[in-house]
């Protein structure tokens, strides 16, 4: 799961519903060039493969990025605000 904070962090949790602990990891996994709202998505790709995620702004720009925890993550395609 991803949770992702208003000022452009983004951070990976591993979710346990049986254990005793909910969250059994929280990692940050990338830092988004833009402030983020309510438009936030991801795409599991699969295990050994980038995730992709879409983000935007209440009054910022947004884009569509794809994550890796071993690359630097890379805005593919950039929404531009009209505010």
């Amino acid at each position: 799961m991803y949770l992702a904070m208003e000022d452009g962090d983004i951070y990976f949790l591993e979710v346990d519903t049986q254990g005793p602990n909910l969250i059994q990891l929280a990692n940050k996994a990338c830092r988004l060039d833009c402030s983020i709202g309510t438009a936030f998505a991801s795409l599991d790709f699969g295990l050994n493969k980038n995730d992709m995620l879409v983000a935007g702004g209440e009054m910022s720009s947004g884009g569509v990025y794809l994550v890796s925890f071993f690359e630097m993550t890379i805005c593919h395609f950039c929404f531009i605000s009209t505010r």
